[in-house]
């Protein structure tokens, strides 16, 4: 009796580990995907960024020489935090 209910609860618990497993399986291949999607995503708003600084850094330079840029100054903050 005390055999039985021991393979029967062995049978059980391998049955919930081969669960586990499957799960683990699925949710691991789920994060690979989420993991690409977060790098393409991420490189994307890199470019983005370094395409904004280096517009900002020449706007700094324009203002800077340019004959109207009398109130250059009130920008340099912005421009400067960018």
């Amino acid at each position: 009796a005390i055999k039985n209910k021991l393979v029967a609860e062995r049978a059980a618990l391998q049955a919930e580990a081969d669960s586990l497993s499957v799960t683990f399986g699925e949710n691991e291949a789920e994060l690979a995907q989420l993991e690409e999607k977060l790098r393409l995503e991420t490189g994307s708003l890199g470019e983005l960024f370094g395409v904004v600084r280096q517009n900002a850094k020449e706007l700094e330079s324009e203002l800077k020489s340019s004959v109207t840029g009398v109130d250059a100054n009130s920008y340099q903050k912005d421009i400067d935090a960018i």
